[in-house]
């Protein structure tokens, strides 16, 4: 009788973990899908990023450049 026991339990323990193992499965395709969508997130960020500051710096070169030419006319109007 016991011996019967110790096999149902073991038959059951194998379904658990035939059944840990599809849910572990499906968790890590989830996973990578996740990663590749936080990894395009973060690529677009640096894109961004990378725009603003190039925005920011021509916007201070113009500026400077402006300044720069406005003080070379006013030097030769004097």
């Amino acid at each position: 009788m016991a011996e019967r026991e110790l096999e149902v339990s073991i038959a059951k323990l194998e379904e658990r973990v035939v059944g840990l193992e599809r849910w572990q499965d499906r968790q890590n395709g989830s996973l990578e899908r996740l990663e590749k969508r936080i990894d395009e997130i973060d690529r677009r960020v640096h894109q961004i990023l990378v725009s603003v500051l190039i925005a920011l710096i021509s916007s201070l070169l113009g500026a400077g450049f402006s300044i720069l030419t406005n003080l070379a006319l006013r030097t030769i109007q004097r």
